[in-house]
């Protein structure tokens, strides 16, 4: 699936998987109930070894999110509670900016620095925006966390810039401390790319694509819209935030 789609995707899907969740609960607990401890892997690498105590507890707050409509990691609201708020925003008609947040080369993050600094990475930039939307925006902003690193936001039109750019600006700032001494001060690291050979890659950066809602406009045409100059703001490099007005892009870069 390409960007766009894959974008719209989670935008506008809603995935209810507290069935899926209490199934593998159940099932970790029946084949497992004998060990005390299990191993952990993926992709056939060894990742470490976890109790089964402590797998079904955190299944079991996977599940508590969910069933409260927000993330698991960052507490946020998420796909059921997005799709609420732009449906009702649709329906009253006023002016609104949809805000797509991305972060780039964080899957190679990920590979070299591992599976919980990357969920400290995606948690910062929940907190991030959560900051700059409290600080810079209206009392009736909404933000969501859609999954993985991507998160949504439907902010007042006056105030979205304002709100990219202490985005941008902070989690550049502060993305440095997710990194050793020596990957902070070249400012980037090796990893290996889709194809399998070692490259270099820069550090972490976030992207963010704005849409303007000015008219009616169905919610389909809104997600595709939004992972479209989503994705065209990751083709710019660093911190970058990507505003569209009737086809006219703006880009603005983090100084």
């Amino acid at each position: 699936m390409d960007d766009v789609g894959a974008g719209y995707s989670r935008l506008s899907t809603v995935v209810n998987e507290r069935k899926s969740v209490e199934s593998v609960a159940k099932n970790a607990h029946e084949m497992l109930e004998a060990y005390d401890e299990a191993i952990v892997t993926s992709g056939g690498q060894f990742l470490g070894v976890v109790t089964v105590q402590k797998m079904l507890t955190t299944l079991a707050q996977v599940q508590v999110e969910m069933a409260k409509g927000t993330n698991p990691l960052t507490g946020i609201p998420g796909n059921v509670a997005l799709e609420k708020e732009i449906e009702t925003r649709l329906r009253r008609g006023k002016p609104f900016c949809m805000l797509y947040a991305d972060l780039d080369n964080f899957k190679v993050y990920n590979d070299v620095y591992g599976f919980k600094d990357g969920d400290l990475v995606i948690l910062l930039l929940g907190r991030i925006m959560t900051w700059a939307i409290s600080r810079h925006g209206h009392s009736g902003d909404f933000l969501a966390h859609i999954g993985g690193d991507d998160f949504v936001a439907m902010v007042n039109p006056e105030k979205a810039e304002r709100i990219c750019q202490a985005v941008t600006r902070c989690f550049k700032r502060l993305i440095l401390n997710c990194y050793h001494a020596q990957d902070r001060a070249r400012g980037w690291i090796m990893g290996k790319g889709r194809d399998g050979r070692e490259q270099q890659f820069p550090l972490v950066s976030v992207s963010i694509g704005i849409v303007d809602c000015m008219a009616p406009c169905s919610l389909q045409a809104l997600g595709e819209k939004a992972a479209q100059i989503k994705g065209y703001a990751k083709t710019l490099p660093g911190n970058v935030y990507v505003r569209d007005r009737r086809g006219n892009k703006e880009c603005t870069q983090a100084a």
